[in-house]
Order: C-alpha cells, then structure tokens, then sequence
C-alpha cells in the first residue's frame, strides 16, 4: 500500500510538472525506436512507464533502454516557426542595389551604378542554392566621370549587362539565417559609345563584350515561409574592363584592369 502511494504520489508530481514547465520525457531504446511522453513509473534497475502523446502506456525494462533526456514540448506552430528553411526546388532571386568604388579614388570613381539582378535556379536544400542571373548596371555620376588619371576608362557607356552563375548557402534553418553568395560571369556593354563623344547608337550591333565579373557577397535571409522571403546584404563586385586610349579616344588598348565596388543589396526570394 505504501509502494502504490508513493507511486501515485510520484505520478501526480510529475503531471503537475510536466503540465507547468511544458516538458516531455524522450525514451532512446537500444533498437533506435524513440519514445516521446510522460515517465510516471520508474523503479530503480528494472522498468519504467511511460504515457505517450498517442495516449498509450508502455512498459520498458531498463535492458532495453540507452538513454532518456527532457526536452519543451513545442506546439505545431512554434515548431514551424523554429525550423522554418526553404523547401528544395525551383526559386527565383530578384536583388535591387547601389553601389561605390572601393577603395575610393578617382580611378575608379565610375563604378558607382545602380544594380539589378534577377536569378533563377534550383535549391537542393534549404542550405544549398545553385542559379543563374542576368542582371543591369547603370551608371549614375556625371558623364565626364569617363576621365579619371588621364585615362578614359568606361566601364559601361550607358547599360551594362552581367550573365553569371550564382551558388548560394545558408547557415541554418532557421526563419533569420545568415548567408554566403558568389557570382561569376562575364558582362556586356549595351550601347559601345565613345567615352568622349557619348556618342549613343542603341543596336545589336554596339553590344561589346566587356569582361569577366567577380563577385562574392554576404548577408541575412529573412523567410516567411518555406517558398518566401528576403534578403538584406553586401557585395563586392569585381569587373574586368580594357581601357581607352586617350590619343586614339576610339581606340581600346590591349591593357586589361578592374574596377571593383561595394554594394548594398536587398532582395526578395519566391
């Protein structure tokens, strides 16, 4: 009579526990089943009982058992919203930016653009994201920016227009999760004028190859589901270009530099 007592005194103190802290007991047998409930029975060195979340009462001997932990029990929605990561499949990228040279000088004054891109690729997982972009670069200083250390060094003209592969990856699953990106590809100008004339002929024809573009970023994802959300970042972009002559203004010398930019992206994920 008193073993029942104390039993049942045990079995209340664990409810009203359990009942208060939010907490369940995670039996891990030695078989890989995993038990998740109510411990309202132990005795020492030989078996306990367990009432599942199914509403059934199991018993165990202590042979069978390799551990057991406490952890919160998290309702349906609370569980969601802590391991809320993008589903695998297809996603789109659309990313708005502004950008500065960097390091800031006069050389490289005219890499200052605004910055679109739009991506479309696979997600393995909700870690790993491989597409590919096109985006616009437009220039927005003055025009005579083209004139820097005695060299007229246009990047682009008018409308420049990258082509590039974009692997993304994200550090957790989480609803905010930090994450890496690096593009490569190579631009194109869209309207090859003279850097001193401005001269503007918008055709097929003028479209020139540019360079190879580098560009690494980093920032954070917020999600609202498993399909949506944004980003908020930076990148540093990275872009080969062959320079002007200035005694022949229409002549591009055989010599290859970089212009290189700091940019402040955000995006939306879909």
């Amino acid at each position: 009579m008193k073993r029942i007592s104390i039993l049942f005194t045990f079995y209340i103190i664990s409810i009203m526990a359990f009942g208060q802290q939010n907490l369940q007991d995670i039996v891990y047998l030695k078989n890989d089943t995993i038990i998740k409930g109510i411990i309202f029975e132990q005795i020492p060195f030989k078996c306990l009982r367990i009432f599942t979340s199914d509403g059934d009462t199991l018993i165990y001997k202590i042979d069978e058992v390799e551990k057991i932990i406490r952890e919160p029990i998290l309702n349906e929605r609370e569980s969601v919203k802590s391991k809320r990561g993008l589903k695998a499949g297809y996603q789109g990228i659309v990313e708005m930016g502004v950008s500065k040279a960097y390091p800031s000088n006069q050389a490289n004054d005219y890499t200052a653009c605004l910055k679109l891109n739009v991506i479309n690729g696979y997600r393995f997982n909700p870690y790993l994201f491989l597409g590919v972009g096109i985006g616009l670069r437009y220039p927005y200083l003055e025009n005579d920016i083209y004139l820097r250390n005695n060299w007229p060094s246009p990047v682009f003209n008018d409308f420049g227009v990258p082509i590039f592969l974009d692997i993304r990856t994200n550090f957790f699953i989480h609803k905010v999760t930090p994450f890496l990106a690096f593009s490569l590809g190579y631009s194109f100008d869209m309207n090859n004028n003279n850097p001193i004339t401005r001269e503007k002929n918008y055709s097929f024809s003028q479209i020139t190859g540019v360079g190879l573009l580098l560009s690494p970023s980093a920032g954070i994802n917020y999600t609202f589901s498993d399909t949506y959300g944004i980003n908020i970042g930076i990148s540093y972009e990275s872009q080969r270009f062959k320079k002007y002559s200035l005694d022949c203004p229409r002549c591009l010398l055989n010599v290859i530099t970089s212009s290189n930019c700091l940019s402040f992206n955000i995006g939306l994920l879909f």
